[in-house]
């Protein structure tokens, strides 16, 4: 997520699992404050990380656990 447009930007990890090897998830939720229009962000988001040679090659973001999963194919 971009915070550029945000004034207070904040992630907080919930947790975390690898549901295979070589994949992370990552569950965050997101907190800040529009600077342009004021309002406040605070959104979930699940984070799926591949690994390779302990360093993230990818990383993308989904709405729900179950989206990163299918993102997995687990």
């Amino acid at each position: 997520m971009a915070s550029d447009g945000l004034d207070g930007f904040r992630l907080e990890v919930l947790g975390a699992e690898e549901p295979e090897p070589g994949r992370a998830i990552v569950h965050c939720r997101c907190h800040g404050r529009g600077r342009a229009t004021g309002l406040a962000l605070d959104a979930a988001v699940w984070t799926v990380y591949r690994i390779r040679d302990e360093k993230a090659v990818s990383v993308r973001d989904h709405p729900t656990r179950d989206d990163a999963l299918a993102h997995i194919g687990s």
